[in-house]
């Protein structure tokens, strides 16, 4: 029911698309699959974890330890 990606490169384990059904949301779903991502990488040789979080997802974050570092900015053609 939850999803999350991970990209490893240079010792890092960066996590994004993390997404979960509304209905689902409040289950804790998403947190679990970013766990799992981070202990994923860890496992693979990855010494810190970082993740792309939208607007929705950064409270969620930002309650597991996650800091802010940097914004990512998305570009649409009009």
């Amino acid at each position: 029911v939850a999803t999350a990606m991970l990209f490893l490169a240079d010792g890092a384990a960066t996590i994004f698309v993390v997404a979960v059904p509304v209905a689902q949301r409040p289950e804790g779903l998403g947190a679990a699959a970013t766990w799992e991502a981070v202990r994923r990488g860890r496992e693979r040789g990855a010494n810190c974890s970082t993740l792309i979080a939208s607007v929705m997802g950064e409270p969620v974050y930002t309650r597991m330890g996650f800091e802010t570092a940097g914004l990512v900015r998305t570009f649409v053609r009009a």
